[in-house]
C-alpha cells in the first residue's frame, strides 16, 4: 500500500492578484457613481430650493388674501445684517420696501450647499432700493410698484439643471424645468 503524502493546507484567504482586482472593481463602480451621486444631490436642492420659493410666493399670496393688506416679495433683500435670497413680509406702506416695522413671513437664506449659481428674477421691477420685488394686492393678483398687475419668471440655475418659476398675471405659480 502506497501513501500519499498530503500537505495540511490551513491556511485561507485571498491572494493578492484578488485583493488587487477586488479593488480595481470598486474603484471602477466608485468612478461611476460618485459623480452620479454629486449630480443627483446638485438636482435635489435645486428642486427643494424652487419649491421653496413657490411656497414663498403661496405664503405671500394667502397672506395678503388673509390680512387684506398688500404682501411683497424682495429679492436679495438686507435684514438685520443678513442679506437674505427673499424675504416675504407685509408691506404695510405699499411701497416695496423692507421696512423694520413690517411683519416678515418668510426670510430665506440658501446655504452654499445649496448650490445654485443664480437667481434670476426676469420682468420683476427694482423697488427704489434697487432690489427687484412683486406685491400680492389683497385680491390675490400680483402688482408691481406702480400698481400694474404683472407676471413674471424667476430662474433657478445650477451646473447641471434649470428651474422656473413662472407667476401668472392672475397669481398663479408654476415650476417648470
Amino acid at each position: 500500500m502506497k501513501t500519499t503524502d498530503r500537505k495540511n493546507n490551513s491556511e485561507s484567504g485571498f491572494s493578492m492578484v484578488e485583493a488587487l482586482v477586488s479593488m480595481a472593481i470598486l474603484a471602477i463602480i466608485a468612478a461611476i457613481a460618485i459623480p452620479n451621486l454629486i449630480t443627483f444631490k446638485q438636482n435635489s436642492q435645486l428642486s427643494a430650493a424652487s419649491r421653496e420659493l413657490f411656497s414663498g410666493f403661496q405664503q405671500a399670496k394667502m397672506t395678503a388674501i388673509k390680512r387684506n393688506a398688500n404682501c411683497t416679495i424682495t429679492f436679495n433683500q438686507p435684514v438685520a445684517g443678513t442679506t437674505y435670497d427673499y424675504v416675504v413680509y407685509v408691506d404695510e406702506n405699499n411701497d416695496l420696501k423692507y421696512d423694520t416695522n413690517e411683519e416678515i413671513i418668510v426670510s430665506q437664506l440658501w446655504e452654499q450647499s445649496a448650490n445654485i449659481d443664480s437667481v434670476i428674477p426676469i420682468s420683476f421691477l427694482d423697488n427704489d432700493e434697487g432690489n427687484p420685488s412683486i406685491a400680492f394686492s389683497p385680491y390675490g393678483l400680483p402688482s408691481d410698484k406702480d400698481g400694474k398687475l404683472v407676471n413674471g419668471t424667476i430662474t433657478l440655475t445650477n451646473p447641471n439643471r434649470v428651474k422656473n418659476l413662472e407667476l401668472s398675471i392672475v397669481g398663479n405659480v408654476k415650476i417648470t424645468s
